[in-house]
C-alpha cells in the first residue's frame, strides 16, 4: 500500500491555510486522491485518538480533544505518492508533532504558530495544523474510519 491518511485540524480551517497546504502537498510530489470534509463528532474523534487515550490514561487529554475537535471541520484526505513509502516521506514533510522543534522547510515549521509548552501550560491540545499516518496500518485504520 503506497498511500496515507492525513487530516487537516481545526486549526488550519480556522488561520485559513488549508488552500496553502493543499498546494504545498501537491507541490511536494503529492497526489490527493480522496479528500472529505467532515463536521467532527464525539464518536469519530474518541476512536481516532483512542491508543494515544488509553495510553495516556489522561481524563485531561480526552477532554482537549473533545474541546478541540467536536463540532467543529476537518479535511480528511487520502493522499499516494510516485516514490514509494508515501507515509514516511509526508512525516518528514510535515515534521515533528511540536512545531516549536519543527526544521522551517517543513510544513509544521513554516506555518506552525503553537508550542507543545505553551499548549501544556494552558491545558489544551496542542494546535500543530495536520495529522498524518504514522504507519501503513494505522493509514488502513484511519482511511476506513474518516471515509466511512
Amino acid at each position: 500500500m503506497n498511500k496515507s491518511y492525513v487530516m487537516l485540524k481545526p486549526d488550519c480551517f480556522e488561520r485559513n491555510l488549508v488552500d496553502t497546504l493543499i498546494q504545498e502537498i501537491k507541490d511536494n510530489g503529492f497526489r490527493i486522491e480522496a479528500e472529505k470534509e467532515v463536521v467532527v463528532d464525539e464518536k469519530r474523534i474518541l476512536k481516532h485518538y483512542e491508543e494515544v487515550i488509553e495510553r495516556l490514561n489522561s481524563d485531561s487529554f480526552k477532554e482537549s480533544v473533545l474541546k478541540a475537535f467536536v463540532g467543529k471541520k476537518v479535511l480528511a484526505l487520502e493522499i499516494t505518492n510516485d516514490t514509494g513509502d508515501c507515509v514516511t516521506k509526508f512525516r518528514e514533510l510535515i515534521g515533528p508533532t511540536d512545531p516549536a522543534k519543527a526544521d522551517k522547510n517543513t510544513l509544521r515549521g513554516k506555518y506552525g504558530n503553537d508550542s507543545m509548552e505553551k499548549s501544556k501550560a494552558e491545558g489544551r491540545m496542542l494546535n500543530n495544523l495536520i495529522h498524518a499516518s504514522d504507519s501503513e496500518d494505522s493509514a488502513k485504520k484511519e482511511l476506513g474510519l474518516w471515509f466511512e
